[in-house]
């Protein structure tokens, strides 16, 4: 689908290293709102970014100032030009409105959907109350428990954004991007979570597979006869209609499993993270 998110991710991880390692803030301020112009997500790093400048920077008020200088002309430009798809953004957080005729779908145990039908305003109201729940836990964390800048930013960033992998009810897996450049930042310190790392990537990289064939269809377009026998023996684990692919049942409950499998090991870690920072 041409998805870009690998882009953010840049930005984000270069804004990271000229704030932990060379100490720029305008620049790392700058580096992180390019990251948000291609995918607006990275904004909610700003909230560890801040905490971490009022725990240990030396000029408190002139840093955060270099970070949030930006954030009011860009929030003026997304609402004058790009009033409608943001807010629709903002809304969805909230107010979930399903996938076509899928309430919850991705790396998520919402993917139950994909074989019980889940009732979208039940669905929303828990999604909203783990969010809030799984949010005030990682302010804790990077408030109380983070020793330093590299907890706060790193491991705060990756608790915030595995917030929304824990309570939104659609969670397509190119956004696990963003996850795992900071986790494996965080196994560089912490060595013991290699193995759910490698655990959530093999999880992540199955899931991706739903997409095949269909993602080889330019170079099945160049030799059809090669690839002929793929698409034609794909019907037990694929609807197809004009607008979009459905998983059988079949696929279905295989998706719900890799979903929730997920979730699990990102609860997981995050238990971990607050044992090993509370006994170190």
């Amino acid at each position: 689908w041409g998805q870009y998110d690998s882009l953010a991710v840049l930005f984000t991880l270069l804004s990271f290293y000229l704030l932990l390692t060379k100490k720029k803030y305008f620049f790392s301020a700058q580096s992180l709102y390019i990251a948000f112009f291609v995918k607006i997500y990275p904004i909610f790093f700003l909230v560890p970014i801040c905490i971490s400048i009022i725990r240990f920077a030396k000029h408190k008020l002139l840093n955060i100032f270099k970070y949030l200088i930006f954030l009011i002309p860009l929030s003026i430009y997304l609402l004058l030009l790009f009033r409608d798809v943001t807010l629709n953004l903002l809304n969805s957080l909230f107010v979930p409105s399903g996938f076509f005729l899928i309430s919850g779908f991705g790396l998520t145990y919402w993917s139950i959907s994909l074989i019980y039908p889940i009732n979208l305003f039940w669905s929303g109201l828990l999604s909203n109350l783990v969010l809030i729940s799984l949010v005030s836990l990682a302010s804790y964390f990077v408030i109380k428990i983070a020793k330093d800048k590299f907890d706060v930013i790193i491991i705060g960033s990756f608790m915030y954004i595995s917030a929304f992998f824990l309570s939104l009810t659609i969670i397509t897996e190119q956004r696990s991007l963003m996850l795992f450049a900071l986790l494996s930042l965080i196994t560089i310190n912490k060595g013991s979570l290699r193995p759910y790392y490698i655990f959530l990537s093999i999880t992540a990289f199955l899931y991706a597979q739903k997409n095949f064939p269909f993602y080889i269809l330019p170079l099945a377009s160049q030799f059809p006869s090669s690839f002929e026998f793929l698409f034609n023996n794909i019907s037990i684990y694929v609807d197809r209609s004009t607008e979009i692919l459905i998983p059988t049942m079949l696929s279905g409950f295989v998706l719900f499993i890799l979903g929730t499998s997920f979730s699990i090991g990102l609860i997981i870690i995050i238990w971990k993270l607050f044992r090993l920072n509370n006994n170190t």
